[in-house]
């Protein structure tokens, strides 16, 4: 019988440097023998942020000066049950290392997916490689406004994109996706597309985002995604959101959060509700519908990796705001 699920409090310590610190679990403890974020269980009564500090002075003896919420995941193993409450440490006194021997190690965060981590943890990993706002492209009246836009957007600071144009024919759309991807490439931004999951397979690309439909589909066939690419999917519900985790998906989005110019007379499912659903999954999610940076910090403290949205950015992408010098396709 699987026992109560255990509250464990998780710190993800990031140097100076932007590299964070693993340790390796020991091999008498569950998951023994895999890399993970150090931290420990809350005992009765304690909150996680002195849970947190607790743990590092006694895992590592550094005390923590500045941490904020990074994802809250629930997983299910097959004998136990977790809730894992990730924190940021961005500020900490004190060199760390093993005070129990536990060998440990400073990693880049694009490398970590070369190392083994117990399932519940891989989202963490995911979570510190994705950005906070996700830009979904809007309309665009000739290739030349929309690479404009994208430029001006990269320069604000966006690094992760989905390119939707779906009133295009699927050849019209493909060709003009590999033009993004250039621009995108020049950024050092994440490209996501709309379509089959044969893009998957497509090297200049970063990933794909499903649509419901796809996802229920998926589901309903069983299948897993297993490789390295970013696959999202959109989702409304908390069904959608464990279909989502089990489809392998790397994050998703829930929409819609609130009124949209868009889709007025669409069903919202408010912060509340938005924050529960949240909380349980087992991915990053961005909330979607009537976000906008000024939602982020919000989002966060509910466990949310950040905001995804067209509206809130997309008219502010003009090409007023590129200047002469930004690369061209």
């Amino acid at each position: 019988m699987i026992n109560q699920r255990v509250h464990v409090a998780v710190a993800v310590i990031e140097r100076s440097d932007g590299h964070i610190l693993l340790a390796m679990r020991s091999d008498d403890q569950h998951q023994g023998g895999l890399w993970e974020f150090p931290g420990g269980k809350l005992e009765e009564g304690e909150s996680v942020r002195d849970a947190l500090s607790r743990e590092l002075k006694e895992e590592l003896d550094i005390s923590v000066l500045d941490s904020a919420p990074l994802i809250r995941i629930h997983h299910d193993y097959p004998d136990k049950k977790v809730l894992l409450d990730v924190r940021r440490v961005t500020r900490f006194s004190g060199e760390p290392y093993g005070c129990q021997g536990q060998e440990m190690r400073w990693v880049k965060c694009e490398d970590l997916h070369h190392y083994e981590f117990p399932a519940a943890n891989k989202s963490i990993a995911t979570a510190l490689c994705l950005p906070d706002r996700y830009l979904i492209t809007g309309a665009f009246a000739t290739s030349d406004e929309l690479f404009q836009r994208l430029r001006s957007a990269m320069m604000s600071g966006i690094r992760l994109v989905q390119f939707r144009a779906s009133w295009l024919e699927s050849i019209a759309y493909m060709e003009l996706s590999e033009n993004v991807a250039k621009v995108c490439q020049e950024w050092g931004c994440s490209l996501m597309l709309k379509g089959d999951l044969s893009l998957l397979e497509s090297d200049w690309i970063d990933g794909i985002h499903l649509t419901a439909v796809q996802l229920r589909q998926l589901h309903d066939e069983g299948w897993h995604y297993d490789g390295d690419k970013f696959l999202a999917a959109s989702c409304h519900s908390d069904i959608e959101l464990i279909w989502a985790a089990e489809a392998g998906c790397s994050f998703a989005t829930l929409s819609p959060i609130s009124v949209t110019a868009s889709h007025p007379d669409a069903s919202i499912l408010g912060k509340t509700v938005a924050q529960v659903m949240t909380d349980k999954a087992a991915v990053p999610v961005y909330w979607l519908g009537g976000m906008s940076d000024s939602d982020l910090e919000n989002i966060k403290v509910c466990g949310g990796q950040g905001v995804a949205s067209i509206s809130c950015w997309w008219s502010l992408y003009s090409s007023d705001s590129v200047h002469s010098g930004s690369p061209n396709v």
